[in-house]
């Protein structure tokens, strides 16, 4: 057993070599797919709560429609805020992998990108005023 002498202390070269910071093989993985997994579901859940939306495009017909179905349009716009939250999961688990794979500009450009995705999902948009 190799023994390295650091300061006043002996080190264990086995036990420094097999200690690491790094995640499990297999988690990121596992996180992009639980994370992408979540995003599709909720995306899905997201799009089946909007409906297919009023009979006309009447300004009338549009305000009453939202009025009629105020609770299911809420729900979806959180279905699809949870779905924007899990897709930084999916994020956090996939660009280490492309990191790692050698295409450090590749995951660079997958992480910005996927944030400007999220972020611009989450910024709330509010109608004009004259």
């Amino acid at each position: 057993m190799l023994r390295l002498h650091a300061g006043s202390q002996l080190v264990d070269h086995a036990v420094v070599r097999s200690a690491t910071t790094d995640r499990a093989p297999g988690q990121p993985l596992r996180m992009a797919a639980i994370g992408g997994l979540a995003f599709t579901i909720l995306y899905l859940v997201h799009r089946l709560l909007q409906g297919t939306g009023p009979d006309s495009s009447g300004a009338a017909t549009v305000a009453a429609y939202q009025v009629a179905h105020r609770g299911t349009l809420l729900a979806s716009e959180v279905a699809v805020g949870l779905a924007l939250v899990a897709f930084i999961g999916f994020l956090a688990g996939l660009v280490p992998v492309i990191w790692r794979a050698g295409q450090e500009t590749l995951a660079v450009a997958v992480a910005i990108s996927g944030g400007a995705f999220v972020a611009m999902g989450l910024y709330p948009t509010r109608p004009r005023r004259p």
